[in-house]
């Protein structure tokens, strides 16, 4: 806390000591020495950051993967891009952000690669840093459906001649009352129905199956 307060005061004629504290033996130390570098805009110490990324504690890398972003050390963006493997979610995360903050669009290949990470926020910021950096639209996992519906609202307010809703009048009424299946299809839905239904399958909607 002493830390951030110095940051936020800007106290920026402290910034040396402050940067003898990134070697402190105390993870929480040196976790706020990053910290109020990056508060002080302290970019003279990005040299002693840059080596905090290989830092054994989880918390301080992403500290200095933030300060690194915040003061626009782009000559450093190949050694943040290297934290996007990181083991912690936190630290991928926090790369990838600092290389949106650094416009290091070099590495967009990089964070797409994030776009199947298990993590699903993780992939949300990847999707969010790769639309920045490229000017294009892209959907982490799971997301799909949503920019889809935006790129229909933009094409029909483009093109379109007829009310928004009644675009969607006939997928409404088969979402409410069914459609008819050929009898082959019907017999495949009823042999999985156990399946689905299944708790260990991970499918959490099973009330319109049901139905």
């Amino acid at each position: 806390n002493t830390f951030r307060t110095m940051g936020r005061i800007g106290a920026k004629e402290y910034a040396p000591e402050i940067s003898t504290l990134l070697k402190d033996p105390d993870a929480i130390v040196r976790k706020g020495a990053t910290w109020a570098l990056r508060l002080l805009k302290a970019k003279e110490s990005s040299p002693d950051l840059v080596l905090l990324l290989k830092d054994p504690d989880a918390e301080v890398r992403r500290g200095a993967s933030w300060a690194l972003g915040e003061l626009s050390a782009k000559e450093y963006s190949m050694d943040i891009a290297m934290l996007l493997k990181d083991t912690d979610d936190g630290v991928r995360r926090m790369a990838a952000i600092s290389l949106v903050s650094l416009g290091a669009k070099e590495h967009a290949m990089n964070i797409a690669a994030l776009l199947k990470d298990p993590d699903a926020k993780l992939c949300r910021i990847a999707a969010r840093a790769l639309s920045i950096l490229s000017g294009e639209q892209f959907s982490a996992r799971g997301d799909t459906g949503v920019i889809a519906a935006q790129t229909w609202w933009d094409l029909h307010q483009k093109f379109g001649k007829l009310p928004w809703k009644d675009l969607f009048d006939p997928a409404v009424a088969y979402a409410e009352d069914g459609v008819p299946v050929s009898q082959n299809i019907a017999f495949y839905l009823a042999a999985s129905q156990r399946r689905f239904l299944n708790p260990a399958s991970g499918i959490e909607e099973v009330e319109n199956f049901k139905a």
